[in-house]
């Protein structure tokens, strides 16, 4: 029994603060770690919610609204919400593309200027979509660009052939070069 008005002699737990990380789907080693849970519970205080993002522009949505903390996007996006208004502040260059995004094509796309005509898909407002769009400009190419708001819209529409090629980064920049694309620009 414990007299009222005593001090309890238990510790008072402190609360666990955690961290929402948005994140997208390609190989880098914080999203390995994320899709392993090892950002789950680092230490007594902390933890980091990983929540996979679709888009640069939805992961800046989200830090604008709250529902994230920290997030991965690239130049082109933070500069875009810069722009706009957002209160954003970068923290950490956490990598390079190289070779994990690029323009992706079918074979018969030798060259950046054999896409001339052809229909090229992305994620709009992301990095990959300003990439797209400045090389289109500085080799004047006439392209269909097809705006999706996911990767794997990407993927289903090379699957079906509705599209020539894509910029893109994750799951669809591996699967089109695996299923008769290849790497045109990176």
């Amino acid at each position: 029994l414990t007299p009222t008005g005593v001090p309890s002699m238990e510790p008072t737990p402190t609360p666990v603060k955690t961290v929402r990380l948005g994140y997208f789907s390609e190989p880098q080693p914080f999203e390995a770690a994320c899709s392993r849970g090892w950002f789950e519970h680092v230490n007594n205080l902390t933890s980091v919610a990983c929540v996979l993002q679709s888009s640069a522009a939805l992961a800046v949505s989200n830090l604008d609204s709250g529902h994230l903390d920290l997030a991965v996007i690239g130049s082109a996006a933070h500069a875009a919400a810069v722009a706009r208004g957002v209160d954003l502040r970068g923290v950490y260059v956490a990598h390079r593309k190289f070779r994990s995004q690029g323009l992706v094509a079918a074979a018969s796309v030798v060259e950046p200027a054999d896409l001339d005509g052809k229909t090229i898909a992305t994620v709009r407002d992301s990095s990959a979509d300003y990439q797209l769009q400045f090389v289109a400009s500085a080799l004047r190419l006439s392209l269909d660009v097809v705006y999706v708001d996911t990767l794997q819209e990407i993927t289903r529409a090379w699957t079906a052939g509705a599209i020539d090629g894509a910029f893109c980064w994750g799951a669809p920049f591996l699967h089109i070069q695996a299923h008769g694309g290849h790497v045109v620009l990176s």
